[in-house]
């Protein structure tokens, strides 16, 4: 906590940075009118990042005089608990800026990712949200209940992801079995381009998951405590497998 400060103006930070990471908001103003400013006070060769987790590197750096120097780095929640980083240069990022974020990144203990080229969602959030498109598919055509999918997930694919990502999987299973399986499913497999009917509703109606006590599900306090601290002591267990595997 000793290295840890406050401080109120731009100008405070102007001496002793080498690298910025900002977490403002998600307004593409607010960002581009941040990073103006601060290379107005801070050196010709300190790496500028943006934690965003949708807006474009490219569009955030717009109003840069060096764009160059940024990046988007893009910590998963929670932040302090999960290692990935995802590290998504713009149109006009040096591959020097990349890897002093990269190098980093691992210094300070993270597991980062480099996307060679800018794309909206990452990675992670373009495999998170393929799931639960195909999840909520699952749930509105009657094939399944709510609960058992997040079931289907938690104590099948969900345990064994863990180890062995998407793309290891399929060698492990045999390319010829997952190729087979992929032209009798990927048919059936949903594929809309707009926000699930199950979802929008909810929201219309003010039903917005644990902070109104009603979602997908009906959320007590107890429940939520509950859930939230089981999750916890998971991610805190693969962090220490993670220390112990090096």
């Amino acid at each position: 906590m000793d290295s840890i400060w406050g401080v109120t103006t731009l100008e405070d930070v102007s001496e002793g940075v080498e690298f910025v990471l900002e977490c403002a908001p998600e307004k593409l103003e607010l960002k581009q009118d941040l990073f103006m400013e601060l290379e107005q006070w801070l050196d010709r060769d300190v790496i500028f990042s943006s934690n965003t987790s949708s807006l474009s590197p490219t569009r955030i750096a717009e109003k840069m005089e060096f764009p160059e120097r940024f990046t988007a780095s893009n910590f998963w929640n929670p932040a302090h608990l999960l290692p990935l980083v995802e590290i998504m240069p713009g149109e006009n990022t040096s591959p020097d800026t990349v890897e002093k974020v990269k190098t980093l990144m691992e210094r300070i203990g993270k597991k980062p990712v480099v996307l060679t080229r800018e794309t909206p969602g990452f990675i992670g959030n373009r495999l998170q949200f393929a799931l639960l498109r195909e999840a909520i598919a699952i749930v509105e055509s009657g094939i399944a209940s709510r609960e058992d999918v997040d079931k289907a997930v938690k104590y099948g694919i969900g345990r064994r992801l863990g180890d062995t990502g998407p793309l290891e999987t399929v060698d492990l299973g045999g390319v010829h079995v997952f190729a087979s399986i992929c032209e009798q499913l990927f048919p059936f497999l949903d594929n809309r381009r707009e926000a699930p009917a199950l979802l929008t509703e909810l929201r219309d109606k003010g039903h917005l998951g644990y902070t109104t006590g009603k979602g997908l599900y009906e959320w007590t306090s107890e429940e939520l405590e509950r859930i939230q601290r089981y999750r916890q002591e998971t991610i805190i267990e693969w962090m220490k497998k993670d220390r112990e595997r090096g």
